[in-house]
């Protein structure tokens, strides 16, 4: 797969997925991931990383709390992605943060608590993020770190 994406021109595949899969038979995700198993998926997603990255492409394995959500099972203190990105990845995640499709519900606090990529486009960011500098709130090295992570 890493070979036929880099061919194409893809930087980075949206994929693999993880997550609670199958917990629910109407789930309407559960083809995108490889098992319910977490920890057979966990081999499997482990090696299609180390295959696509092997040629030259970038992975965005997703949708792990966000599924656990969609399965009915809410976390306390995860509702936002602002929640998330600050509590759990600011301290354990060394790559970029990327929404799902139409995934940002918040503008700039979203940039502040470590959001890098909105998937597709943002409405709430566009030429938001000068003027969040220019007004002082939010740090340049912040979208530095967006741009360049």
């Amino acid at each position: 797969m890493g070979s036929e994406y880099h061919k194409k021109g893809v930087n980075v595949l949206l994929g693999p997925v993880v997550g609670p899969l199958g917990r629910i038979a109407e789930g309407g995700r559960n083809w995108e991931g490889f098992s319910v198993d977490p920890y057979h998926s966990g081999l499997l997603v482990y090696e299609t990383i180390r295959g696509i990255q092997a040629a030259g492409v970038g992975t965005s394995t997703k949708q792990d709390v966000e599924w656990v959500a969609e399965d009915g099972t809410w976390i306390p203190g995860y509702a936002t992605s602002e929640n998330l990105v600050k509590s759990v990845l600011d301290s354990l995640w060394l790559g970029y943060v990327m929404t799902d499709w139409g995934a940002q519900h918040g503008g700039i606090a979203s940039s502040n608590a470590g959001l890098d990529m909105v998937m597709p486009s943002s409405t709430l960011w566009n030429s938001n993020l000068t003027d969040a500098i220019a007004n002082g709130t939010m740090e340049a090295s912040r979208l530095d770190d967006m741009a360049t992570r």
